[in-house]
């Protein structure tokens, strides 16, 4: 394996229960998708971290760093990513979900050739 990436998932107050509803929903059903799943399987598998950010201090990851080779594995990180409740719901701090992001990268348990940091936002008004 030689690709990590971060998922972040703005839950701002600025974003409502439907575009939450639909950011964690979009993120779980891309690992079932077939296309993506083989995109996944040539790459050799592939490891994400799922996290949920808002304020300043709080970002939570909700799924560890989890391999994915295939649709039984791209099942299981769906099932994770909507296993919880939404975790937070304050202010927007996008620099803390990056911050949250490097570090989840940098601390990832084996060495990687590529890496990428995907923070969503919802930055209207801000």
């Amino acid at each position: 394996m030689d690709t990590a990436i971060f998922l972040g998932a703005d839950v701002s107050s600025s974003v409502d229960e439907r575009r939450w509803e639909l950011q964690r929903k979009g993120y779980a059903d891309a690992f079932l998708n077939p296309s993506v799943i083989d995109a996944v399987r040539m790459a050799g598998g592939v490891a994400f971290c799922f996290c949920e950010w808002s304020g300043v201090g709080e970002q939570e990851i909700l799924v560890p760093w989890t391999w994915v080779y295939d649709g039984p594995t791209g099942n299981i990180l769906a099932a994770r990513i909507m296993e919880r409740p939404r975790s937070s719901n304050g202010l927007t701090s996008i620099s803390g979900a990056i911050a949250t992001g490097i570090d989840a990268l940098s601390s990832f348990p084996r060495d990687v050739r590529r890496v990428h940091n995907r923070v969503r936002a919802d930055l209207f008004g801000n």
